[in-house]
């Protein structure tokens, strides 16, 4: 599993499970994951072939509450401390936020990962653990008496503790390096990367530019970027001496602040160069999960990346590699060999060089490569002017030109799975570069979504008897996935579904007439064909119609039917799914559903209760107000509730979204007015609601609700509520905000994430990511056309808890806080992009993530709001409850930035998100606005 796979390190930058079934998808077949996740999520990483892992660090230690309380980074102090000669304890690790650990005695490692890793196994799929520090650091003694240490000692103590790691059935991996440690590690991280780093790698800052000069946590100047390109990627002075000794016995990768792709920012073309020496040195490369890694900010790049590298070292990695050459003068051309026969060539050079290679001359431009090997055969080289990339292995073909992009690869003997684009949008596939033998009698072609669903059946032309013709897409944003099938893999039944609503705009309580096409594109047939339609959603109480066929191979049935409306009103998705029994195998599943939109006239008659309300503006403008109006006595059912505005003479001006909600024992109605309501104005509103229950299904919210996904896409922004935790929120691009988008638009509605989460934090139970020791317990409580209402209670490290109650309405949402600590900022953002800073007491900043407190933590007393704001996303949090001050810290973590309170109930914040900001003045609008709410008076029923 370790041969042939990506070191890839920050889960928290993403949804672990979609990312597995993303990166299983392109063909990223090993990784060594590093990240907890929930169990379910990370055995799906382990039943893809990954090696799923955790960090671990026993030498860095902060104060520990009680004996219970020791794991890998706290210890009783200062007793555990190792104690110099000069009886002073030593001091270890320092953040940048200048927050000192102290060294743990190295006699005490094995005593702390025996009490954290059987119980962190018990709890999780772990199949690897990376131990931090033991294998970086120097020995040295303890003078301590309790236990002493001399510096062999020190040296037997890691040995130990690497060991009883390994004898757990666990893949090792280790910081840094050295030879003692190598009978004892798997894998290290460093021995590609030098110390000469010009950035604080250790503490994951990633350099803006190059000329950008940073300093250690103690102030020591760090070195000139020039450093950096001579000792630490420049080609001219480094020998693999560790790879010529260690090749065969542990597997060598990056530093984690040094990656394949932590300096895309600063220059791309550092990828290109460590993918190179990860060729020449057969080697795996390492990789970044978080929002400025290749994975979210240039995912082709990071599949190159793997694909470069991957199946090289799965051919090598048991080979000692037998010697290193400079083929010419200025050391830019150069060679390696391993014991098995396998020659890697790499041209660093801005100059083709012509390799001579069985009387041919194959020329090489810079960064190309030739690798030959009894199991691997790749190159970059030029044809005819054109840089021509391939990787060619057993079942597994990759090409890469300026013009097209190929890659195949045999699933078995009778499924190949095919990604491509192509500038002229169609691409030839040579099924003969990964298989043997095919059917074209029995042989389907089926797209793929993006998570790996067979979403229907493909046309495709023959060439010849190994070569057919695809569609694809034309860059790798609209890259086309495809299975190729025959043999047993299509003698099954195929289900495909179409809808079409024959009656426009039927009035409520008349039949809806549907056309139902229903087709087996399988060579099965298809018996007792379950079939329904469904309004909004596929649940029971929503189905309107059911009934069952059977078909033929390659046949279809046409059914024309009528729907009952009487439950119907307003805007509804009809969805008709068709399934089989869950002992019949199909092909593909992701036809077996199609979805039509129908508008249905509501018959107002069928509403027995009418409401009016009178919204008073007050003081203040306002705009797309939302009003909620706690109801008592209720006498409606909640999802009959509708609503209008009233014009001048008393007559239904027009809807507008509303829902009843029912929550911890209160019902509130909550409605939107849209538009400018000045100052002064009024607006009368009319609700409508049935006694009778289920008379009428509930109003349609705007997107569904998926538990396992939990997106939450409101008028302004969009986030991910994962693990309890909101992240990646987006603001409404400002180029398409409130413009209609043509059906069908490629045209994102949002644009790049500029939060990449909200988050308890505190020094106990994380400062950037919530260390929890269980799974979040996330709780729907409403759902609908006006707001969400999403309850999450979380225990962290330490035995801290909290429970937050997030209200998602269309341009912000409310969280209510419950906590069981104070020493913590409740709700803490930290940032993707660029943005200025003003709070409420006129303090400015910029973030950036190349500064610390600046100026901003605890300027402001007791304040109402900070903003963070561009021209093409903008936000606030608005104080809803009095606070102390704001924590603010902008760092290599951008931002770090939320209100403190000593209170520990009852906290309230308002996020407000808009598409882009000149100034903070919007936010001080909002709090006015949101301190002054309208006036809602009942004026009869």
């Amino acid at each position: 599993k370790l041969f042939g796979a990506a070191d890839v390190w920050g889960v928290w930058g993403v949804n672990y499970a979609q990312f597995v079934q993303e990166a299983k998808l392109l063909g990223v077949d090993k990784l060594v994951l590093h990240g907890t996740a929930s169990r379910d999520a990370m055995q799906k990483a382990v039943e893809a072939g990954y090696l799923t892992s955790e960090y671990d660090n026993y030498t860095d230690i902060l104060p520990a509450q009680s004996e219970e309380r020791i794991d890998s980074n706290h210890d009783l102090l200062p007793d555990s401390a190792v104690l110099k000669a000069d009886g002073e304890r030593m001091t270890a690790w320092r953040t940048m936020e200048g927050l000192q650990y102290m060294k743990r005695c190295p006699a005490l490692w094995l005593r702390a990962a025996q009490k954290v890793i059987p119980s962190a196994l018990k709890a999780h799929p772990f199949l690897a653990r990376f131990i931090d520090v033991t294998t970086a650091e120097g020995l040295y003694e303890c003078y301590d008496a309790k236990h002493p240490l001399t510096r062999a000692d020190k040296r037997a103590c890691g040995q130990k503790l690497l060991a009883y790691v390994r004898s757990l059935g666990l893949v090792v991996g280790g910081e840094h390096g050295i030879w003692w440690a190598v009978p004892y590690l798997d894998y290290i991280e460093g021995m590609m990367s030098s110390y000469q780093f010009s950035w604080p790698a250790g503490h994951l800052i990633r350099p803006q530019s190059k000329e950008q000069r940073f300093t250690d946590p103690w102030g020591n100047q760090l070195p000139a970027w020039s450093e950096y390109e001579k000792w630490g990627i420049g080609h001219r002075y480094r020998i693999p001496l560790w790879e010529l000794v260690f090749h065969d016995c542990v597997v060598s990768t990056w530093y984690w602040g040094d990656s394949s792709d932590w300096l895309l920012q600063v220059d791309p073309e550092i990828t290109n160069r460590k993918d190179l020496f990860n060729i020449l040195y057969g080697t795996i490369p390492l990789m970044w999960l978080d929002p400025q890694g290749a994975w979210n900010r240039d995912r082709q790049r990071f599949v190159r990346t793997y694909r470069l590298t991957s199946k090289l070292h799965e051919a090598v990695a048991l080979y000692e590699m037998t010697s290193h050459e400079f083929l010419t003068p200025d050391r830019a051309v150069q060679r390696t060999r391993f014991a098995d026969g396998t020659v890697c060539v790499v041209n660093f050079g801005e100059e083709p060089y012509t390799l001579k290679v069985n009387s041919r001359d194959i020329v090489l431009p810079r960064y190309g490569f030739w690798v030959k090997g009894p199991r691997i055969e790749q190159s970059r080289v030029l044809v005819n002017g054109e840089t021509v990339t391939t990787v060619r292995a057993d079942g597994y073909y990759f090409r890469e030109t300026p013009s097209e992009w190929v890659f195949l690869r045999r699933i078995d003997s009778e499924q190949v799975r095919v990604e491509a684009f192509a500038k002229r949008s169609r691409v030839r596939i040579d099924l003969r570069s990964v298989v043997k033998g095919w059917d074209r009698r029995t042989m389907l072609v089926y797209y793929l979504s993006s998570l790996g669903e067979r979403t229907g059946q493909s046309q495709y032309e023959w060439i010849d008897d190994g070569q057919i013709q695809l569609r694809v897409g034309t860059d790798w944003n609209s890259k086309s996935l495809y299975d190729i099938l025959w043999g047993g893999h299509t003698r099954h039944p195929d289900i495909a579904v179409n809808l079409q609503v024959l009656t426009p705009n039927p009035a409520q309580g008349k039949p809806i007439a549907v056309k139902m096409r229903v087709r087996n594109g399988g060579f099965a047939p298809a018996q007792s064909v379950r079939l329904a339609i469904y309004a909004d959603e596929r649940i029971p109480a929503y189905r309107l119609w059911q009934g069952k066929i059977s078909l033929d191979a390659r046949a279809e049935q046409t059914l024309t039917l009528n729907l009952d409306s009487s439950r119907l009103d307003g805007t509804r998705i009809l969805i008709a799914e068709a399934t089989l029994g869950t002992d019949v195998k199909e092909i593909a599943t992701g036809v077996n559903t199609s979805r039509a939109p129908v508008q249905i006239q509501r018959d107002l008659k069928r509403w027995d209760i009418r409401l009016t309300l009178r919204v008073e503006a007050g003081t203040i403008d306002r705009d797309d107000e939302v009003v909620v109006v706690p109801i008592e006595n209720v006498l409606f059912t909640p999802e009959s509730v509708r609503a209008y505005l009233l014009g001048e003479d008393g007559k239904l001006a027009g809807e507008i979204p509303v829902q009843c909600d029912r929550v911890d024992g209160r019902t509130e109605v909550v409605f939107v007015i849209p538009g400018r309501m000045p100052a002064g104005s009024v607006q009368r509103v009319a609700l409508y609601g049935m006694r009778r229950a289920g008379a009428v299904l509930p109003p349609r919210a705007p997107h569904p609700w998926h538990a396992e996904s939990a997106y939450i896409w409101r008028e302004t922004y969009m986030l991910q509520l994962r693990e309890g935790v909101p992240r990646n929120i987006a603001a409404a691009n400002p180029d398409v905000y409130r413009r209609p988008i043509a059906s069908g638009s490629a045209l994102p509605p949002f644009g790049e994430p500029f939060i990449s989460q909200l988050v308890f934090s505190s020094g106990k139970t994380g400062w950037v990511e919530e260390q929890s020791t269980r799974p979040a317990h996330v709780e729907l409580l409403a759902h609908g056309p006006v707001r969400t209402i999403v309850r999450v209670s979380r225990e962290l490290q330490g035995g801290v808890t909290y429970t937050k109650r997030y209200t998602f309405y269309p341009q912000y949402f409310d969280v209510e806080i419950e906590t069981s600590t104070n020493e913590a900022t409740y709700s803490r953002a930290f940032y993707r992009q660029e943005g200025n800073y003003e709070d409420s007491g006129g303090v400015k900043a910029r973030v950036d993530g190349r500064g610390e407190a600046e100026g901003v933590m605890g300027a402001t007393k007791e304040p109402r709001w900070y903003a963070v704001y561009s021209s093409r996303w903008a936000h606030a949090c608005l104080a809803l409850t009095p606070m102390d001050a704001i924590v603010y810290w902008d760092s290599s973590a951008m931002g770090g930035i939320g209100f403190s309170t000593s209170k520990m109930q009852g906290v309230r914040l308002r996020y407000v998100t808009l598409p882009g900001a000149e100034s903070a003045s919007f936010a001080e609008q909002w709090y006015r606005r949101s301190a002054q709410t309208a006036r809602v008076v009942t004026e009869g029923n």
